[in-house]
């Protein structure tokens, strides 16, 4: 995959593997939106990446997801991949989480919506799969067949 004057959104940019994924991403000329809750951290290492984006958001608020989503594609007007590296712990069994969490919360919910304004004609669903896989890896076939259902 071509790096170069992509978008990148990397969750949990502040710091570890997310950070060091943004220091990579924009060191091979990607575009890369920084999210994580340290709104300090962001805005440090913001000054150290040469077009970055930085959106302070907690993983876990949703609307706030969105937002960020928002955001991003407002910002570079469109998304081509996703790094959804943004960790959380739970002292909890997994049946008392609220909202319950069968599966990695994650923005790839969010994120559908922006490869359809990039790639708004596929000729079928495996070339826009094939297309999707090489702009945005995040989704999955079966999140794609989820959201492009009538």
């Amino acid at each position: 995959m071509e790096i170069k004057d992509r978008v990148f959104i990397v969750t949990g940019a502040s710091s570890g593997i997310g950070l060091s994924t943004a220091i990579v991403l924009s060191e091979r000329g990607a575009k890369v939106a920084l999210l994580a809750r340290s709104t300090d951290a962001l805005k440090e290492l913001a000054r150290k990446l040469p077009g970055s984006f930085p959106f302070t958001v907690d993983m876990t608020q949703f609307d706030r997801v969105r937002e960020a989503v928002a955001a991003v594609h407002q910002q570079y007007g469109r998304i081509d991949g996703l790094v959804n590296n943004a960790g959380r712990s739970y002292a909890a069994a997994i049946e008392e989480i609220e909202p319950p969490l069968r599966s990695t919360p994650s923005l790839r919910r969010p994120i559908v919506p922006c490869p359809l304004r990039q790639h708004p004609r596929p000729t079928s669903s495996k070339s826009f799969l094939s297309s999707w896989s090489q702009t945005c890896p995040a989704p999955s076939a079966s999140t794609w067949k989820v959201s492009a259902s009538p």
